[in-house]
């Protein structure tokens, strides 16, 4: 009973803060991929149509993520994102209408991603945590997992404001959970729930897709984990009526904007840059390059392994998954999706994923890699050390910005550092009612710390005497020591060259005037 009780509480205090987490900073400037997403809700919401021209003729929007057809403005990026979040915006609006405010103000922008993407960080933290006791049976494994993904990865900052690759990923991760989930009930004889079930996963995975075209390949790889499960023909048009739903409405939206089905916003883009890039190979998208590809695993502003190092794990976690017959099937799932990111974007011409910290690109595969953490040694002081100097490299495009551009390749130590004495960090739940914003910043992860600390407790008072997973070894021990000093080494050592750190101040200056600006004119 009292184990039954103290999971309880895990589970809610888990969930607050995760949320909390999420929802309490907030960037008060909106960069162009998260931008145009806005604009297309609040087109569809507050204009009854697809095109942002009237939008882009405004100050304080305005933005390069765009393409044209018909003489006309759309978003660039597919609707996903825009199709949950306008029902958000719409309810907003009814419930604190802003008539004197200007369109997509500071309390409606945070609202919509606080009823979205931090809604869905939450409950997928949730949903890890129930995956990963299922598989270890120990919430002292489970709960260190949830916790590399929700403050020890860029999971965190994309949460904050609002982006398309954080949400294919959840969604597409809760298709997969329902998937995992019929392959349970395979001999149940509930037909209603199974058939529900299926159907829920196609639904999640069709949305998944509709946030980002690139992820094609995971509706692929979903849909042969669901063949590999030989399921009654029932499920599988279940599944697949599910999925249609979402596709669509792609498709429609595509036929309205661009005049074809499969005509998107990426064949018809309005910046140069842009349209010259996409036009070498598929839409950008050319062989793997070994060097975008080194750069996308170990670069100081865009390393996967360079900025949330606790992932190494991982890779120990698939080795274990495969060495189990029964993990086997769901380690080739998580495997072939995280490949399938690392090669398909290392081929992209816009591999560093713009003015973003981190790479943007891989974050859908965040989900998936962290279900192999919980196979990994979780309860070692390795796998602790990576855990914490993940946290405190993802920490700062939390605390002070998370937009840094390509031409910066140590961002912490050549930006975000002299942002933060410029007086650049993000709003918070305490500076939107009065309060200073490093105030509001302090007492914000001051909040988030002890509830972690409560959450480690917790864990600590029910946790298996012998878990399965969490032991490690000296190689182990070895490999985290290793890895740290490089990265410590790399950010002692890491500098942009001459000849572009002549840009550094004019992008400073930019960067915080823009803040200013913002911050001003437009809350």
């Amino acid at each position: 009973m009292r184990n039954y009780t103290t999971r309880i509480l895990i589970n809610i205090l888990l969930f607050l803060t995760l949320f909390f987490a999420s929802g309490y900073f907030h960037q008060p400037v909106d960069y162009d991929n998260s931008r145009t997403r806005l604009m297309l809700i609040s087109a569809m919401v507050d204009h009854h149509t697809y095109a942002i021209d009237h939008l882009q003729r405004l100050p304080h929007f305005q933005t390069i993520d765009v393409s044209i057809n018909g003489g006309h403005q759309y978003s660039n990026k597919a609707p996903g994102a825009a199709m949950i979040g306008a029902p958000a915006y719409w309810l907003i609006k009814k419930i604190f209408p802003a008539r004197d405010k200007p369109v997509l103000f500071f309390w409606h922008r945070h609202l919509i991603n606080l009823l979205t993407n931090s809604l869905l960080f939450a409950i997928a933290g949730l949903v890890l945590f129930h995956v990963g006791l299922r598989w270890t049976d120990d919430v002292f494994c489970a709960l260190p997992g949830v916790l590399a993904f929700a403050f020890g990865s860029i999971a965190w900052s994309h949460s904050q404001y609002f982006s398309g690759h954080l949400m294919t990923g959840i969604l597409f991760f809760f298709g997969f959970t329902c998937l995992m989930r019929l392959r349970r009930t395979s001999d149940e004889k509930d037909a209603s729930f199974t058939s529900l079930l299926a159907f829920s996963g196609g639904l999640f995975t069709g949305f998944g897709f509709a946030c980002e075209y690139t992820s094609l390949f995971i509706v692929i790889v979903l849909f042969g984990y669901l063949f590999w499960l030989r399921p009654p023909f029932s499920r599988i048009v279940f599944f697949s009526f599910g999925a249609a739903i979402p596709l669509m409405f792609v498709l429609a939206y595509n036929f309205q904007c661009f005049g074809s089905f499969f005509s998107t916003g990426y064949h018809h883009l309005a910046l140069d840059e842009f349209a010259e890039g996409t036009a070498k190979g598929f839409l950008g998208i050319s062989f793997p390059q070994p060097r975008s590809l080194i750069m996308l695993l170990f670069s100081p502003s865009r390393g996967f392994f360079f900025l949330m190092p606790v992932y190494f794990f991982s890779l120990i976690g698939l080795w274990r998954m495969w060495r189990s017959a029964r993990f086997r099937p769901e380690m080739v799932v998580i495997s072939s999706i995280a490949l399938w990111y690392f090669f398909l974007i290392s081929g992209y011409f816009g591999w560093h994923g713009g003015w973003t910290y981190g790479p943007r690109y891989l974050v859908p595969t965040l989900p998936f890699l962290t279900l192999a953490l919980f196979f990994s040694p979780v309860r070692s002081r390795a796998w602790g050390l990576l855990l914490v100097l993940s946290i405190l490299l993802v920490l700062p495009g939390i605390i002070i910005m998370p937009h840094t551009p390509p031409v910066f390749k140590n961002p912490i130590f050549e930006l975000m550092i002299p942002l933060m004495k410029m007086g650049y960090l993000p709003d918070t739940i305490l500076s939107a009612i009065g309060f200073g914003r490093s105030t509001g910043v302090l007492i914000g992860l001051a909040v988030i710390v002890l509830a972690i600390v409560l959450l480690l407790v917790l864990g600590y008072r029910i946790r298996s005497s012998a878990p399965a997973y969490a032991t490690g070894n000296n190689s182990q021990k070895i490999l985290a020591i290793f890895v740290t000093a490089a990265i410590i080494i790399g950010l002692l050592v890491t500098r942009s060259p001459e000849q572009e750190r002549t840009l550094f101040n004019l992008y400073r200056q930019k960067l915080y005037g823009t803040y200013h600006w913002t911050i001003k004119n437009f809350k």
